[in-house]
């Protein structure tokens, strides 16, 4: 019986998602006045790599997606930040705890999947690029 609570409650509570790779290369490119510690405070770096290599995540909250992206940040002088979206990296879409109607909506998944370039270019800018020229 406490095997049987214990796996329900188990399965009650694990998120199921679905995930995959992209591999989209960018060219955007553009120079903002900033700084990385602005750049960090307005959500652009996720996570920093080596040298001038940075994780970003892009989010698309009715599809429960979010979007992995590779950046390459450089400090020039007076403030000024160059900033490349290198790449759209992977993508990660979370589905619904509830039993009956539990698991990952494909239309979801096939909505991300469709996107081009060009959208998730346009993404980036309105959810990373316009906070931190704001800030």
């Amino acid at each position: 019986m406490i095997i049987g609570i214990c796996c329900f409650a188990f399965v009650a509570t694990s998120v199921p998602n679905k995930e995959g790779a992209l591999d989209l290369k960018s060219n955007y490119q553009i120079e903002v006045e900033s700084d990385l510690n602005k750049a960090r405070a307005a959500g652009l770096i996720y996570f920093s790599l080596d040298d001038d290599k940075y994780i970003s995540m892009l989010e698309i909250p009715e599809k429960n997606a979010e979007i992995e992206l590779s950046l390459i940040i450089k400090e020039k002088d007076k403030g000024i930040l160059d900033i490349k979206l290198d790449s759209i990296l992977n993508y990660y879409v979370e589905g619904s705890t509830f039993i009956l109607s539990g698991g990952v909506d494909e239309d979801d998944v096939n909505f991300v999947k469709q996107m081009t370039l060009e959208d998730f270019e346009k993404l980036f800018v309105e959810q990373k690029i316009k906070p931190l020229m704001e800030k």
